[in-house]
């Protein structure tokens, strides 16, 4: 017959209902895979620093010498601070 929204909001967990052919049915679903019992945020952080860091002085550089690449003009680049460089991070929370 038809499926109205009470049918299902009030599924039990692991349950779906499913149109096969011309046939509505009720289903049981997988559970969820065990994952860890913490977040993995900063796993997936770290992992993503050693990956993909660099110091916001290197960007700079980097830019430069594309800029100066592509028109020819050269554009002055910053001071080196050393080991005394603000360290420049940003991302995004998820």
């Amino acid at each position: 017959g038809l499926v109205t929204a009470d049918d299902l909001i009030n599924l039990p967990k692991y349950e779906a209902i499913v149109r096969a052919g011309t046939e509505v049915v009720r289903i049981k679903t997988l559970k969820p895979p065990n994952g860890p019992a913490q977040s993995s945020r900063s796993r997936i952080i770290a992992e993503s620093r050693r990956r993909y860091y660099k110091r916001a002085t290197e960007v700079r550089e980097a830019i430069r010498r594309r800029r100066h690449r592509d028109d020819g003009v050269v554009i002055p680049s910053a001071p080196d601070m050393g080991d005394n460089a603000p360290v420049e991070l940003a991302y995004d929370e998820y």
